[in-house]
């Protein structure tokens, strides 16, 4: 048929053409049914219509209790006549002089119906007058026309009837008239009628029309029906419209709609019609067709090889099975807790992210992922199926944070897409773990988007670089992704960052970082491996050994006495050497894995030196350098003299002690020279440790997370600028021009957080007391991983709130001195105590305005009482008796 007819006769109205003309119909009125699985049974004898066969073709209509009346053809004046089929007023149904029929019959709800499909056609057996074979609609699917088997039908041509006949509403007399527990006889039709009794439909009836108000069982057929909600219908095969406030059991379901009520046992959806809005009992599965509505169940509920129509949503952990698609133009989304079974095929549907899926299901066209990028976490990433990556598009994986990107697993990465890989951009790239990086393989590493790698910070460029495994990444595979002011070595792999650039280098696994383990340690650099891509390129260690040889002043020793050595769990060990003046000296550092900077090795010396901080700097011939950080000698060790308590080591030298010790390790170890027993060891805000192996190691009341105080200080209304942490654990900044010393506390208080509780960092002073507050995650609790962040989260987390003192620079150096005189009477001692404490602190001091503010409360002319005034109460009386006027 020609589109311009298809279109043009769209909103043709059979019943305005019926109301003009009224057929008689040659159909045998005990042969007049056709059936559709979409719309049921089509009444080619129904009152008030039927169809005419003529020899060359067919006039009238047929009646479908679903979709109404159908059109044989525009034409209606009997005789001899042929549809051409061109136009909106000329179709119709042909027949040829062999009963083989052609051409176009029309429904409002079914559209065109082809009688001479590509596969199949309607011929009218000239001996019986037999329908037989099939029409198609587009809509409604395929129309037969005869079947042998139960239930038997056919529509039968009677050329010696002329008369119209009157309707029967139901299947053909092929199938016995209805005989239900002696309760229900006549015609099919049962006109609604409400049956209370327990009844039983044999083989080969059919019935119509009719409520159940109690049990049924079917072996026949029945359509257009009620179940009432303490009935139980089971068995059979049903059609038509079917409304259910009771259980539906065991039935193949051919009709339109089925909806309501609970469905159990083995569900059919041979047809083309829908289940919607059911209750599944435990143990029941739905087999073909489509569904919709809400469909409620359970983990032992199946749904197999079904179309979920749109706005279809289940319930309560279901299992999809077989081939699943959705509404190509409205996906559905389908609840995490759906069970997906293997070997399962999934089109057109909305998965969430953390939905089980098994390895082996398909996903074919239209899946998408509902994810909301702004909010994702690293743990809600790591927690997504790996399969679901292979439906992650570019787009998707763009607007993921830097922290999402960081759960990603390797596992995950492999189903991605290599194209949708290139969706990773300058601010997330850097987000990738080192475990991830190690695993990419030369596609997908030439598939990162080149302009986007060239655009990160240095510190991610550098930290992808040295993370790709160079035994399968060669230099030429990350030639094009190198920036501007690189340089890379194509032989070697080698690096070589432009002055100033921050970096990251390789870092070592810790095996000690399990969620059953007392001890939290952070990444710590590897020191055998180099600036360079895997590591490549002069060690670490090659190059601190280098500095330590020129340099001659740790704690006043001759470095070339000391040999440096890395443990497994990445603590530096300096040991004195063997027959040396250095013998059984050792020191212990990690270093800083955070703040590595390239310098310019012509302006900067090579070698170690001591910042203003008081912490070590190594700078190595190759340009990187670095802070050594004091740590404990053996973190292991540490716990087990806090009888098994928990160590939590920072980024910056901190270590939280059995979450109540905040605290800064010395570097130096020393012998136990008391003999005294291994444990912890307080005195005020310091003290040391005894490790099991006879060594000591003093330690001193650190801030907890000092990038997180300093960061959060500059934040508040403290107004303190110049904020720097020092190797003793305090800080120092200025304030209104002069210099301020701020001494943690040791004691820290732990406060677990309710879930869905949320802690900002937060710094409160109240005269000289400053109160800082923090969140850290997650302390004591067995079977997670313990990970120190900035805030609390939806799974709760600990609060840890530490005190300090702020005080000016003056008067601390003054109290500081106070404290050394003891039972000194000398009227030059504070002074000279003073002197010396004002210079220490003159290292710590930029400004030439702070230097002379220290300068100006201990002058080299002062005596010893004009140094008094600057105490307070009891204080200022004992400066007074210790230095008179």
């Amino acid at each position: 048929m020609n589109q311009r007819l298809k279109y043009s006769l769209i909103s043709l109205s059979i019943v305005n053409l019926l109301a003009s003309t009224v057929f008689a119909s040659n159909i045998d009125s005990d042969h007049k049914y056709a059936w559709s699985s979409t719309t049921g049974w089509l009444n080619f004898q129904p009152s008030h219509g039927g169809v005419t066969v003529y020899p060359d073709h067919l006039e009238g209509d047929a009646w479908s209790e679903q979709s109404g009346w159908i059109q044989l053809g525009s034409y209606s004046g009997g005789g001899s006549y042929h549809y051409e089929n061109t136009s909106s007023t000329n179709w119709g149904v042909n027949q040829d002089s062999i009963g083989q029929l052609s051409g176009y019959a029309w429904s409002d709800a079914l559209g065109w119906i082809n009688f001479n499909p590509s596969h199949d056609q309607v011929i009218i057996n000239q001996e019986s007058g037999d329908f037989q074979g099939s029409a198609w609609s587009e809509i409604g699917g395929w129309i037969q026309f005869k079947q042998d088997e139960a239930p038997t039908y056919k529509v039968r041509y009677n050329s010696t009837k002329t008369s119209t006949v009157t309707e029967p509403l139901l299947p053909p007399t092929t199938l016995l008239p209805p005989t239900i527990s002696n309760e229900v006889t006549g015609s099919p039709d049962q006109e609604w009628r409400t049956i209370t009794n327990e009844v039983s439909i044999p083989e080969n009836t059919s019935i119509n029309h009719v409520i159940f108000e109690n049990d049924v069982t079917n072996a026949g057929l029945v359509s257009n029906f009620k179940v009432g909600p303490d009935a139980t219908f089971e068995g059979g095969t049903v059609t038509g419209y079917i409304t259910n406030a009771g259980t539906i059991a065991n039935v193949d379901f051919v009709g339109a709609k089925l909806s309501g009520g609970t469905l159990s046992g083995n569900i059919i959806n041979s047809g083309q019609g829908i289940i919607e809005n059911v209750q599944l009992a435990p143990n029941t599965t739905i087999t073909d067709g489509k569904i919709g509505g809400t469909i409620t169940g359970d983990s032992s509920n199946t749904l197999r090889d079904v179309q979920l129509t749109a706005g279809t949503t289940i319930l309560s952990g279901v299992q999809l099975s077989g081939d699943i698609s959705g509404d190509p133009n409205q996906p559905v989304q389908l609840d995490d807790t759906i069970q997906i079974a293997p070997d399962t095929k999934l089109s057109y549907v909305i998965l969430g992210t953390t939905m089980e899926l098994p390895d082996n299901v398909e996903l074919g066209p239209g899946v998408t992922l509902l994810i909301d990028p702004d909010k994702l976490t690293a743990e809600q990433v790591a927690q997504i199926p790996p399969p679901l990556f292979a439906i992650l598009s570019a787009e998707q994986l763009a607007k993921f944070s830097k922290d999402a990107v960081s759960g990603i697993r390797p596992e995950q990465l492999a189903y991605l897409p290599l194209k949708n890989l290139g969706g990773l951009t300058r601010n997330n790239m850097g987000g990738l773990s080192t475990t991830v990086l190690h695993d990419m393989t030369p596609k997908q590493v030439v598939a990162l988007n080149k302009a986007e790698f060239k655009r990160m910070s240095s510190q991610d460029v550098s930290k992808l670089l040295v993370n790709f495994d160079k035994d399968q990444i060669s230099p030429q595979d990350v030639e094009q992704l190198i920036p501007s002011g690189w340089q890379l070595d194509l032989e070697t792999g080698a690096l070589k960052p432009p002055v100033g650039a921050q970096l990251t280098l390789t870092t070592l696994p810790n095996s000690l970082n399990s969620p059953s383990s007392p001890v939290q340690i952070p990444e710590i650099i590897d020191i055998e491996k180099g600036m360079g891509l895997g590591g490549a390129g002069t060690s670490l260690k090659a190059g601190m050994e280098s500095s330590m040889e020129q340099q001659h002043s740790l704690a006043n020793e001759d470095l070339t006495e000391f040999v440096l050595s890395q443990e497994e769990n990445g603590i530096l060990l300096v040991k004195g050497i063997e027959d040396s003046s250095s013998v059984g000296k050792k020191y212990t550092f990690t270093p800083d894995t955070e703040n590595v900077i390239q310098v310019d090795t012509d302006e900067i010396p090579i070698g170690l030196s001591i910042g203003i901080d008081g912490f070590y700097i190594i700078t190595t011939p190759d340009g990187q350098q670095f802070r050594v950080i004091p740590a404990p000698q053996d973190p292991v060790m540490l716990s087990q003299a806090l009888d098994g308590g928990e160590v939590v080591m920072g980024q910056s030298g901190d270590v939280l002690m059995n979450n109540e010790d905040a605290v800064i390790f010395d570097p130096e170890v020393k012998k136990n020279a008391n003999g005294q027993e291994p444990g912890i060891y307080l005195e005020g805000n310091h003290g040391y440790i005894v490790y099991k192996d006879g060594s000591t190691q003093a330690f001193n009341s650190s801030f907890l997370q000092p990038d997180t105080f300093k960061e959060t200080a500059m934040a508040t209304q403290l107004d303190l600028q110049n904020l720097t942490f020092h190797m003793d654990g305090s800080f120092t900044g200025s304030q209104a021009g002069g210099l301020y010393i701020i001494k943690p506390n040791l004691k820290v208080e732990v406060t677990h957080l309710k879930e869905g509780e949320s802690v900002e960092p937060d710094i409160k002073r109240n005269g000289n007391i400053l109160t800082y507050t923090l969140v850290m995650n997650y302390l004591r609790q067995p079977n997670t991983r313990k990970r120190m962040t900035r805030s609390g989260n939806d799974r709760g987390g600990d609060r840890i709130t530490q005190t300090g003192e702020i005080k000016g620079a003056g008067q601390n150096i003054l109290e500081e001195a106070l404290e050394e005189i003891g039972d000194c009477l000398d009227n030059d001692c504070v002074y000279k105590l003073c002197r010396k404490k004002c210079e220490k602190y003159n290292d710590y001091i930029v400004d030439a305005a702070q230097k002379q503010n220290c300068n100006d409360k201990c002058p080299e002319t002062d005596t010893c009482f004009t140094v008094c005034p600057y105490f307070d109460n009891e204080q200022y009386d004992e400066c007074k008796r210790i230095c008179p006027p």
